[in-house]
């Protein structure tokens, strides 16, 4: 009976990973068909307008007469968009791990988390959120 588990649950796991290769292989072939068919209707635009103007053009205004499809100030946009994230989250970012990777003060300690200790300052930086870390900690802290 015993021997019998164990070939079906390696029945069970060689099924469950042929599934998840099966979906992995659809994502990536869905992804493609997508990227296909988005190359085979925006490589129209290049009947309008020279590749030079649509990336350098200034202006977007697709319903003119003719139209003036330039992606500048998209771009720029994005960009713009992009730094402005980056400057307020990497500080924030850096801070956060500074901060994880040292020691906790007592005084916060005692409130904001009683059971992580003060010797095992490493185990609360592997966690990904506080929640998780907390779930984590119970579980592979020696603890008893």
């Amino acid at each position: 009976m015993r021997r019998h588990k164990g070939s079906m649950r390696k029945f069970k796991e060689f099924i469950i990973e042929k599934l998840i290769l099966i979906c992995g292989i659809a994502s990536i072939f869905f992804v493609a068909l997508i990227f296909l068919f988005l190359l085979k209707e925006g490589l129209a635009v290049f009947n309008i307008v020279s590749p030079f103007q649509f990336l350098f053009g200034k202006s977007w205004y697709p319903i003119s007469d003719p139209p003036q499809l330039g992606i500048l100030p998209l771009i720029l946009g994005s960009l713009l968009v992009t730094l402005g994230a980056a400057i307020i989250s990497i500080p924030i970012g850096v801070g956060c791990a500074i901060y994880i990777a040292q020691p906790t003060p007592i005084g916060i300690e005692i409130m904001a988390a009683p059971s992580v200790t003060r010797s095992e300052p490493n185990i609360r930086g592997s966690m990904p959120n506080c929640g998780g870390s907390e779930i984590g900690y119970q579980l592979f802290s020696n603890k008893n």
